[in-house]
C-alpha cells in the first residue's frame, strides 16, 4: 500500500507552529510583568484572535490539519486599523 503525501505551504514570518509562535512572542515583545510568555498566553491570544493592543494590532487565526496532526498560527499585522 502506497502512503499518501501531504504538503502544507507556509508563509515565512507569518505562519508558525505553537512552539515557534511562543518563541516569536518572546523575541519580539516583553510582557508588562517582565516574565516570558507561556503556552497559556499563546492559547488565550489564539482564542481571542489578536494580541494585546500595546504590542500593535496583530490578527491571529489558527489552521488545523488533523490528518497530519499539525496546528498552524497565522499572524497578520494590521498597519492601519479602523477602530469603531
Amino acid at each position: 500500500m502506497e502512503k499518501e503525501s501531504k504538503v502544507v505551504l507556509l508563509q515565512r514570518g507569518r505562519d508558525m507552529t505553537h512552539p515557534k509562535f511562543l518563541g516569536w512572542l518572546n523575541e519580539k515583545f516583553n510582557k508588562t510583568s517582565g516574565r516570558e510568555f507561556t503556552p497559556q498566553d499563546v492559547q488565550g491570544y489564539i482564542k481571542r484572535g489578536n494580541l494585546p493592543y500595546h504590542f500593535g494590532v496583530y490578527e491571529l487565526t489558527e489552521k488545523e490539519y488533523p490528518d497530519i496532526g499539525l496546528k498552524i498560527v497565522s499572524v497578520k499585522k494590521i498597519d492601519n486599523p479602523v477602530i469603531d
